[in-house]
């Protein structure tokens, strides 16, 4: 965790490359103390960087972290991504939400546009696409089968 002390520190000196690869770092070390550092990220002024933190979050429950995730701060600040002024974030929020089992926050709400709403229809259905592998042997890219039935509406 020392790394992600030095990255906040040193934000702007790195640059929003090094704090977007930070954030998937700390979704592909599976631990639940990278929950705050991305919480931080979710919040970054670049958009690449909170894309990235968002898959990070959803690594860390398909790691078994859902729990954790749930009952942190950072799921009130993955709500409010759902009003991101870019369609991307706010797709991968809603993603995000649907993965770890937060439907009943899709459910309430509003989507932007059609497009929007028709992206949160098909996450509650469980039609969430797999994230991209990020190195060979990655195993968090697929929510296991017995957490993904438990959520299923």
């Amino acid at each position: 965790m020392r790394f992600t002390v030095a990255l906040q520190r040193q934000r702007d000196v790195l640059g929003w490359p090094v704090r977007q690869q930070a954030a998937t770092g700390l979704g592909d070390a599976g631990e639940a103390a990278g929950l705050e550092p991305l919480a931080k990220a979710l919040k970054d002024s670049h958009p690449a960087v909170r894309r990235l933190a968002l898959e990070a979050v959803r690594r860390l429950g398909n790691a078994g972290l859902r729990d954790a995730v749930l009952s942190h701060p950072i799921r009130d600040v993955l709500v409010e991504l759902l009003h991101d002024p870019l369609r991307d974030t706010r797709i991968a929020s809603a993603r995000t939400l649907g993965s770890l089992g937060g439907v009943e926050v899709l459910r309430e709400f509003t989507p932007r546009s059609s497009r929007d709403r028709r992206e949160c229809e098909r996450i509650l259905q469980g039609e969430i696409p797999p994230l991209k592998r990020i190195w060979p042997g990655d195993l968090t890219i697929w929510l296991p089968l017995c957490a993904a039935q438990s959520i299923r509406l």
